[in-house]
């Protein structure tokens, strides 16, 4: 990853379509003793600080349709949370998580040393996510175009685990494969 050198822990990417358990897998690598930067908390974050003057949900709408403003919005908020995963991973003394469902379309896999795909079939990404009190059908068709395909995420990634079901055992043997250093608390 960019900028690994001696000291820097180990950080790992965490990236799936939409509604494919990214949180769960997070939430589980924390268990082992990994921060967790969720990026679309961070991008909220910086939309919330700029001046562009729009709510997360216009913001997310305009870019998942491609709508006009779509290019300004990446503009002014892509380079602040490029910025700040650097300086998350910079100050990172254990082991991290980067969770992004955009990890790859916008090259942030580039600070990960290692990459996870949550695979998760396409009827049940859907009803989860229409479960939310945010969220549509039509929301959903729309951020699932917007995003690269399930299968070519899987293909670039280190490794890929199942978003159904408990993922922690997977998880825990490639945890300590790859941080052989960390014991559980």
């Amino acid at each position: 990853g960019e900028g690994r050198g001696e000291g820097r822990a180990l950080i790992w990417g965490v990236t799936g379509s939409v509604g494919a358990g990214k949180s769960t897998v997070a939430t589980t690598l924390a268990g082992f003793g990994a921060r967790v930067l969720d990026v679309d908390e961070v991008a909220a974050q910086a939309l919330a600080e700029s001046t562009l003057g729009l709510t997360a949900a216009k913001a997310l709408a305009a870019i998942v349709t491609g709508g006009p403003d779509r290019a300004r919005i990446e503009a002014a908020l892509i380079p602040v949370v490029e910025k700040r995963i650097a300086e998350w991973v910079a100050a990172s003394g254990v082991p991290g998580v980067l969770d992004s469902a955009l990890l790859f379309e916008h090259g942030l896999d580039r600070f990960c040393d290692f990459t996870v795909c949550v695979c998760c079939p396409i009827e049940e990404r859907r009803s989860r996510v229409t479960q939310r009190s945010t969220a549509s059908a039509r929301l959903f068709d729309a951020i699932e175009a917007s995003q690269w395909p399930e299968v070519e995420k899987a293909r670039k990634a280190t490794m890929q685990v199942s978003g159904q079901g408990d993922p922690t055992a997977a998880l825990r043997e490639a945890w300590f494969a790859l941080s052989p250093t960390l014991s559980l608390s």
